[in-house]
């Protein structure tokens, strides 16, 4: 399963918790985002959520925990 929003832009909080189907987050036009909680989502590989962790709109929160630590990214 995958979440894509190729034209968003802007975007005060985004929760992704408890899919356990996710395994994909694509959000490529995100420029500010100020809150980030991606948590219990198994099949979601970690690394790729770096890309909105480093989205510069501070101040500015990342939450994740029970994502896929061990997958790799491209």
């Amino acid at each position: 399963q995958r979440i894509s929003a190729a034209k968003l832009q802007t975007l005060p909080k985004l929760w992704v918790e408890g899919n356990q189907a996710l395994t994909a987050l694509s959000l490529p036009s995100l420029a500010g985002l100020r809150s980030l909680s991606v948590r219990d989502n198994p099949k979601l590989p970690t690394c790729s959520l770096a890309p909105l962790a480093a989205l510069d709109d501070p101040p500015f929160t990342v939450t994740g925990s029970g994502n896929d630590d061990t997958a790799t990214c491209p």
